[in-house]
């Protein structure tokens, strides 16, 4: 039915990334000065921010979601859609999530200015991150309700993802 695949630049991940890589090499130098106090210091502030470039790099560069509405298999026309997402790393391609249209309650998109209210909503919930990027103008938070139980899922979604995902909704409950 409908197929996102966002190919977004990344450009605040990169920077993040190269940012640590630089801070990480400039620490490690200042540490290998002679007579420079507490060298231990700078080298481990300098794992510390390769452990963040190791984190980044396979959270967000080589890490991609596609998102995609389309029918259950054997299912009747009458039959709600399924999202699906799959989860692209490297050459490695698995499906990630697949819940019913019917079961999503809600879209919220996440905002500066709604975020202390959402991260107060999502203590002690489960939370699934389908995002492969930390800061976008394009992520949702989904309610989904699965019989009784109720848990979130963040993705990224442009308008026509967005309106595919209400469409099938309002169907529902008509």
């Amino acid at each position: 039915m409908y197929e996102y695949d966002p190919k977004l630049p990344k450009q605040r991940e990169r920077i993040l990334l190269f940012a640590f890589l630089f801070f990480a090499a400039i620490l490690f130098a200042v540490s290998a000065m002679p007579g420079v106090a507490f060298p231990a210091l700078y080298q481990l502030i300098s794992v510390l921010l390769l452990v963040g470039v190791v984190m980044l790099v396979s959270r967000c560069m080589l890490r991609r979601f596609v998102y995609r509405v389309e029918p259950r298999e054997g299912a009747q026309p009458q039959d709600p859609c399924d999202l699906v997402i799959t989860e692209y790393y490297g050459n490695h391609a698995s499906v990630v999530c697949r819940i019913s249209v019917a079961d999503i309650e809600n879209i919220t998109r996440l905002t500066h200015e709604n975020s202390k209210e959402v991260s107060a909503m999502l203590r002690q919930q489960r939370v699934y991150h389908y995002t492969a990027l930390l800061w976008s103008d394009q992520i949702y938070l989904l309610t989904v309700r699965d019989e009784d139980e109720v848990f979130y899922i963040r993705i990224l979604a442009d308008n026509t993802l967005l309106s595919v995902l209400k469409s099938h909704k309002q169907q529902e409950m008509s």
